[in-house]
């Protein structure tokens, strides 16, 4: 992704509102414990699809990786979470800090489809 993070990325690539969700426990109306998906973040980022290319570079299983997804740094974000873009759902399979700058991450996901 050299040239489109770091300091030199286009802001206005992030033009995508998603939310990060962690599996937590609550307890339902009479006290017991139900699991759950919960917003814990609301960012704008880059939902963009993986090519062919990119998946063969990536040296993972096609299919395990459908999406690229690039954010501003932020240290919440977990590799048990998920992303919420709309009504679709994308499981995280790697968080990469970009540069160890700790400026931009790009998070390679599964659609479930």
């Amino acid at each position: 992704m050299a040239g489109e993070t770091g300091d030199s990325m286009n802001i206005g690539k992030l033009r995508h509102k998603i939310e990060l969700q962690s599996y937590t426990t609550t307890p339902d109306a009479v006290g017991h414990p139900v699991k759950t998906w919960a917003t814990h973040s609301t960012v704008w980022a880059w939902v963009r699809p993986m090519s062919g290319r990119e998946v063969m570079n990536s040296q993972q299983p096609v299919g395990e990786i459908t999406h690229k997804v690039t954010i501003r740094y932020n240290d919440t974000i977990a590799g048990t979470d998920r992303i919420l873009f709309g009504t679709r759902y994308f499981y995280i399979n790697f968080i990469g800090n970009y540069d160890e700058r700790n400026v931009y991450m790009e998070i390679m996901c599964k659609e479930k489809l």
